[in-house]
Order: C-alpha cells, then sequence, then structure tokens
C-alpha cells in the first residue's frame, strides 16, 4: 500500500506509473505533469532533465533528439539552431555554441554548411564569406583565394579569371590591365609580355607596334620619331640621322641631302649653304637683319624669309625649321611650341592637338593616350 498524500488516512493498495513525457514529483501529488520543451522525461521521472549539449528536446518529449549536421544545439535547446551563413557546424563534435566555427579565408559558407567550401578559380573569398565574389578586371583569383591579386605589367586579366594571360607581341599591358593596348606610334613593343611602350631611339622611327626602322639617307628622326623628317637645304643627314648637320664652309646641301657636296672651283660656298655662289656675288648671303620668329632664314638666301612649315617652329634668327616636340603643337608660322591641352595628345611633329579616344585619358602634355586604369571610365577627350 502507500499513502498519496502527505496525512493521508487510509492506504491503497495500488501504484500509477508515471507514463513517459511527463514528471510525477515525489511525495507532493499523484497527478503527472507534461515535460517542458529544453527537457526529457523517461518513464517514472520524478523531475524533468536538462537536454545534453549536442542534442535538442521538443516539449513533452521522453528520449533526446541528436542534432543534424549544419545546426548547433546548446545544453537545454528545444529545437536545433541552423548555422548561420559565415560560420559551419562540424557534424561530429558537441554542437554546442562553440562549434560554430568562422568560415576560413580562402572559403566560404553558406547557411546550414556542416564544413567549409574551398574558392573556385575566379573567385575570392575572405574571412566569413557566405559566398564566394567574382574576381575583378584586372586581377586574378586562383582556387582557394582569399583576396583578388593584382594582374602583374606584361600581363592582362579580363576579370572572373585564375591567372594572368601574357601580353602579345607589338601591345603593351600596364599594371592592373583588363586588355591589352596597341604600341603608340613613336614607340615599339617588341617582346611579348612588354608592360610599358619602350620609346623610338634616335636616329630610327617606330610607326607603332614592333617595328624599329632605320631613318633613311637624307632624313633625320629624333628619338621618338614615328615617321621621318626631311633635311632642310643648308644641311645634310646621313642614315640613321638624329639631328641635321649644318653644311660646312666649302660645301653646299641642297635639300634632302645625305652628303655635303664639295664647292666647284670659281665658286664660293659659305657655311650652311645650300648652293654655290659665284665670286663675284657677296662672301655672305645671310640677311641683314635677324629672320622674324615664325619663318626661319637658309644661309645663302637673302631674297626672302620663309614660313615655318606646321609640325615645326622657328624662333627668331632660325636658319632652319625645328620640330615640334612630343606633347606639343606647332600650327603654320609658329615662333615656338605649344603644350598639348588636357583631354589631347600631340605626338612628335603634331601641327594640332588630336582627342583622347574613350577608354583612354591625356594629361596636359601628353604625346600618346594612356589606357583607364581598372575601376575607372574615361571618355572622349578625359
Amino acid at each position: 500500500s502507500y499513502c498519496p498524500y502527505p496525512g493521508s488516512s487510509s492506504a491503497t493498495s495500488s501504484v500509477t506509473t508515471c507514463t513517459a513525457t511527463n514528471y510525477c514529483p515525489s511525495r507532493t501529488t499523484a497527478t503527472s505533469t507534461g515535460c517542458p520543451a529544453g527537457n526529457y522525461c523517461p518513464v517514472n521521472s520524478s523531475s524533468y532533465n536538462v537536454c545534453p549539449a549536442g542534442s535538442y528536446c521538443p516539449s513533452a518529449n521522453s528520449v533526446v533528439s541528436p542534432c543534424p549536421t549544419g545546426s548547433f544545439c546548446p545544453a537545454g535547446s528545444a529545437a536545433s539552431v541552423q548555422c548561420p551563413a559565415g560560420f559551419y557546424c562540424a557534424p561530429d563534435s558537441n554542437a554546442t555554441t562553440a562549434s560554430m566555427t568562422s568560415c576560413p579565408a580562402g572559403y566560404y559558407c553558406s547557411a546550414g554548411s556542416n564544413y567549409p567550401i574551398p574558392c573556385p578559380a575566379g573567385q575570392y573569398c575572405p574571412a566569413n564569406s557566405a559566398s564566394y565574389y567574382a574576381c575583378p578586371v584586372g586581377y586574378y583569383c586562383p582556387a582557394g583565394s582569399s583576396v583578388a591579386i593584382v594582374c602583374p605589367a606584361g600581363t592582362y586579366c579580363t576579370g572572373s579569371v585564375a591567372l594572368p594571360v601574357q601580353c602579345p607581341a607589338g601591345y603593351y599591358c600596364s599594371n592592373a590591365s583588363s586588355s591589352y593596348y596597341g604600341c603608340p606610334a613613336g614607340y615599339y613593343c617588341p617582346l611579348a609580355g612588354t608592360g610599358s611602350p619602350i620609346s623610338c631611339p634616335e636616329g630610327y622611327y617606330c610607326p607603332g607596334g614592333v617595328s624599329v626602322i632605320e631613318c633613311v639617307p637624307g632624313h633625320y628622326c629624333p628619338a621618338g620619331s614615328y615617321t621621318y623628317y626631311y633635311c632642310p637645304d643648308g644641311y645634310y643627314c646621313p642614315a640613321r640621322s638624329a639631328r641635321q648637320t649644318r653644311c660646312p664652309a666649302g660645301f653646299y646641301c641642297p635639300p634632302y641631302a645625305s652628303y655635303p657636296m664639295t664647292c666647284s672651283s670659281g665658286y664660293l660656298c659659305p657655311a650652311g649653304g645650300s648652293g654655290h655662289l659665284t665670286c663675284s656675288q657677296p662672301p655672305s648671303c645671310n640677311p641683314t637683319v635677324y629672320c622674324p620668329t615664325g619663318y626661319y632664314c637658309p644661309p645663302g638666301n637673302s631674297s626672302s624669309a620663309i614660313v615655318c612649315p606646321a609640325g615645326y617652329y622657328c624662333s627668331s634668327g632660325a636658319t632652319a625649321p625645328t620640330v615640334c616636340p612630343a606633347g606639343n603643337y606647332c600650327p603654320l608660322a609658329s615662333a615656338t611650341y605649344y603644350t598639348c591641352l588636357q583631354g589631347y595628345y600631340c605626338p612628335l611633329g603634331s601641327s594640332s592637338y588630336t582627342p583622347c579616344t574613350d577608354g583612354r585619358y591625356c594629361s596636359s602634355g601628353s604625346s600618346f593616350p594612356i589606357p583607364c586604369p581598372a575601376g575607372y571610365y574615361c571618355y572622349s577627350s578625359s
């Protein structure tokens, strides 16, 4: 017999079993109480049991349920909690709060992940990434990258690539290039993998690409030339000349002369002459006054000054026109050269300025357009 209540006046011969999912406090009541959420109550429980870490227990539960993969369950959990994005919950751990681990760099972890996933090629994944990010143009990302790597000079990266691509010959690729760019006039790019265009050397001209061409006799080619320039009268220019050489006394040099010609017997040839003079003429045919700016007066020409051609400039007293330097322009009859305007470029020997093209920019004094860097845009004349 047992006495179900304190102070019972009579005994009973039957005992009621406390059913599973309930608990029956001893010596207090003959009725059962439902097991609260976060706890479990097997048969004949006198009190509820806290659900252990790694398990969860809904209300009125008699057994513990194992925490599913991709979730975590601290002690006393009524339900499993899905692992949040940017973290992973290892399936064979105790699945406590501590087992919710930050996603490492070079991996990504979507919501409910039970392990980190390696970042695919052409993408990058910083620490705590919920997904992967496309590698931007001008950068490359091998598999497992945590950051995008800048594309080195001599290569280009079109975006979402695992490795950089070598720049082809005749083109150049500066640091962080998204494409390759044609070698501009006055420069050459001889090899694959060129990082910046190389200025054309003296005595040669470079129309662009891989070509470096020897300056022809009777012409001259300063450094950075994209074409050859004619040798004016009173000067001579052998092959590979970087500048014109004044004709010495006792010789004469017509236009396009590649070497000075010996003065004939009975004639006079002063220095800088373009032809031989008779002995009855004055020994010097230089103008009696200084040649005006914007014009030039070759030695031996006393009749009139010659207008300075476009693409050249002639300072006061000039005996020959001087080619306009790169980054500047010289209209017809220029006394000096003028700095190329912002948004335009001026190669060597320019008579006017040329607008900068789309995808490139030209600062003041530019001799060629510069590719727009990654992350920026450049419209025409910028």
